[in-house]
This record gives C-alpha cells, structure tokens and sequence, in this order.
C-alpha cells in the first residue's frame, strides 16, 4: 500500500505557469510557433532549453497552466529562446525599435526600454516597478499598445484594473497589466500601490488576492499625486504632429518572433545575476532611489547603462523634494533647525515653536495659520515627544543627542535650510549632511 502511495504521489501533475529552481534550472511557458500554438514548457538547465509538453523535476511532473481561452488567446508567449548578444546590444535593438515604430524622443524611449527588461525580472525584486504614460490629448495610444505587448512580458489589457479582475487570472502568471483609464480614482491607486509589493494581499469576494505584478497605466492625466499610485515611472509623450500608424498582423508578429526569444534568454541567463547597482545617489528621495535601484539592476552587468536611468528620474526627484519640503512637518523642523543652531537655547516651547511655523508660512506667501495643537501632534507624527519646559509649558528640551535626531529629520524631509541658509557653514552637523549630499 505504501509503495502504491508513492507512485500516485510521483506520477502527480503540477500544473504551472513556470519554476523556478536554486541551482539555475528554470521551468518557463512558451507556445508552440504555430498561430495560436499549444502551450509548452521550456525546460531550461542553466544554459540551453528544450521545449516538453510536461516536465520532471525531483520526483515532480509539471505540465502547462490551463488558461482561460480569451487569455489563452491574449498572451503574446515566446516558442523559445533565441542569443541576444550583449545587454548593451538587446538595449540598443530595443530601443531602435521603439523609436522606428513610435517616433518617440530619446527621453521617452530610454526609460520605456528599461521598464521592458524590467517586467522580465521584476520577480527577483523587492519590488515591482510601475510605469505610468501620460498621452498627449486626441493622441492615439494604438501603436503604443501594440509595442507594450510585443515586448513586455506575458502582457494582459484589462478594462478596468481591480482586485476582482486580477482575481480572474492565476496569480501565478505574474503578467504585465495594462489598462487605459480616464478617471484617476482612489481604488486604482491603491491597487497600484499594493500591487508593487511581494506579499501584500487583498480581499475580493470572499478570497484573499496577490496582485503583486509589472503594471502599466496609460492615461490622459499625469498622476496627481505619485506617492499614492506608489511613484510610478513617469514618461509624458510629447504631442506630435506625425501620423503614426499602426503595426500589421505581419510585421507585429515578426517583432514578437524576433525580440520575445531574445528577452526570454536574457531573463533565464540573468535572473541569478540581479544585484544592486554600484551607482550611488544619495542624493535622490528614498521613493526614487528604490525605483532606480529597481531599474538599474535589471540592466544586469553593463554599470554605464544602469547609470541612465538616473538622469531620466531626476526630474521627478526633483518635484518629491520640493513637495516634501512645503509639508508641515518639514516646516517645523525648518524651525526647530533655527532653534538648534543658537547655542543659548536649552529648549523651545510649543507656543514659541508656533510663531516660528506661522512666520515661515507668511514668508512664503501662504495664507494659513497652524494652531500650537496642529504643531504638538506635527511633532508627535514625527517622533518628538513634546516634555514640560520652562514656564511649566509643552515643548522640547534641546540636549545635542536630540538636536542631532532633528537634523537626521531635516534631512529625511528635505528641509530647504539644512542645505541653504540657517547653520551653513557654522554647524559641523549640517555641514556634513551638505558634503554627504554632495558626495551622492
């Protein structure tokens, strides 16, 4: 009886849409060639593939995932895999062929090309990176569809992106989502949000989701708020005046012939290659920084084209930081770095404290007052716990260990006189804050 029970257990079909193994041997899903071929398994051993229509791994049968037709139908699969040279050289055709097809600027094509090898990787990330594509009004986004599910990987278009819909399709495909939308609303953001990280799961009738993905959005709106949609990677299309048509049945299949084999290779010989690029940016807000990190090492061993995708998120950097800095709390810090600096001052009360956040705002031009209440729980939020001080009052007292946490918060929150103004070239602890920004 026991013996029986082991071969029902051996000869047991594991129905997968890929594996992925500790020593370099990788199940992936392809199709046969043919139109609307049978879907196989490539049985990768680290350095070669065969195409199976079931696989055998340690006692353990895989077959293909039994998809649902319209799905079935929709995935663009590779029938194999296929040498694509250098990372350099994939980047390069790639990128070639975004421009003929698009007629895309230089700066919307470079992160467009990083974001594609990045769905082919994203698993062996911290996280999944999102692009959002703004397109210009009465602009057709034909021809940009149809290059997304050339190149990306295992892409599906979806109407409406919810936690319902992902619920239709197996988890385990990991696709690329697409969708299109003309209303930004809360439940879309949050999905995208969600979705960008391993393990966060969502409830939808009665069951518990993992959407964890690659995602794109297409939309006529940029995000109006990127901290939300979980900082995006953002490419605004110019308006342009240009017809560009879109591709034929032919020469759309040939580009899924040509270009999904090669991507394939790249993901099976460089998924155990993945490490954090050596550039360094410092500089950068920690939302964007995890982004470039994220794109950066999908460009797996090439350190001068990691280094692109820098100047592509600078400007989104940029905004953060200004954004960050005109919240309250980066407010009162700026006010309590002015505190810090006059040696005299032992503490500060909440009142006094206050004034000072009503006085930077109606130096800036801005009509609101805070009340010290707002400012007390301001301080709370940010972990400074408000003591008695002088007077019997609420506030803080000053001793160097705080003054140094209240730097290291200035810091965190791009505060504007950390770097420019107040404490420049007197206090050793902004200076040195300035010089390791510098130095990123």
């Amino acid at each position: 009886m026991k013996a029986r029970k082991h071969s029902e257990a051996q000869s047991e079909e594991i129905a997968t849409a890929g594996e992925v193994f500790g020593d370099g041997k990788v199940i992936e899903l392809i199709r046969d060639a043919a139109p609307n071929g049978k879907l196989r398994l490539l049985d990768w051993n680290g350095s070669r593939g065969k195409p199976l229509e079931r696989c055998t791994v340690a006692d353990r049968t895989y077959v293909p995932i039994s998809l649902d037709p319209p799905i079935a139908r929709a995935l663009v699969l590779p029938s194999g895999t296929r040498p694509y040279g250098s990372t350099r050289q994939l980047f390069d055709e790639i990128s070639s062929l975004v421009f003929s097809v698009t007629r895309w600027p230089e700066r919307a094509v470079t992160p467009f090309v990083f974001y594609v090898l990045a769905t082919w990787l994203f698993e062996f990330l911290p996280a999944a990176p999102c692009l959002w594509i703004t397109v210009p009004p009465a602009a057709s986004t034909g021809t940009l569809l149809q290059i997304i599910n050339l190149l990306c990987r295992r892409t599906l278009f979806l109407t409406e992106a919810t936690v319902a819909a992902f619920r239709l399709f197996p988890t385990q495909l990991k696709p690329t989502v697409v969708t299109e939308v003309s209303t930004i609303t809360y439940p879309l953001l949050q999905l995208l949000r969600t979705s960008s990280r391993r393990g966060f799961l969502s409830a939808s009738g009665g069951k518990w989701v993992d959407a964890f993905c690659a995602k794109i959005v297409v939309s006529r709106q940029a995000p109006r708020d990127p901290e939300a949609a979980g900082f995006p990677l953002e490419i605004v299309l110019p308006p342009s005046g240009e017809y560009i048509p879109r591709l034929d049945a032919f020469e759309a299949d040939r580009i899924a012939s040509e270009f999904q084999p090669k991507l394939l290779e790249y993901r099976l010989v460089n998924h155990q290659k993945i490490t954090k690029p050596s550039f360094e940016i410092r500089g950068f807000s920690a939302p964007m920084r995890e982004l470039a990190y994220d794109l950066g090492a999908c460009v797996v061993g090439d350190e001068g084209l990691q280094g692109q995708i820098l100047a592509h998120l600078e400007k989104d950097d940029r905004e953060i930081q200004v954004n960050r800095s005109s919240l309250l709390e980066s407010i009162v810090l700026e006010a309590l770095l002015a505190e810090c600096h006059d040696p005299q001052v032992s503490n500060v009360s909440v009142t006094d404290l206050t004034t000072s956040v009503n006085t930077i705002l109606a130096a800036r031009g801005e009509a609101r007052e805070v009340s010290p209440e707002n400012v007390g729980w301001k301080l709370r939020h940010i972990g400074l716990r408000t003591v008695p001080v002088t007077g019997g009052c609420k506030g803080l007292a000053l001793p160097n260990e705080i003054r140094s946490e209240i730097h290291a918060l200035a810091a965190g929150y791009g505060v504007r006189a950390l770097y420019h103004g107040t404490g420049e070239g007197k206090c050793p602890e902004c200076k040195a804050i300035q010089e390791e920004k510098k130095a990123g």
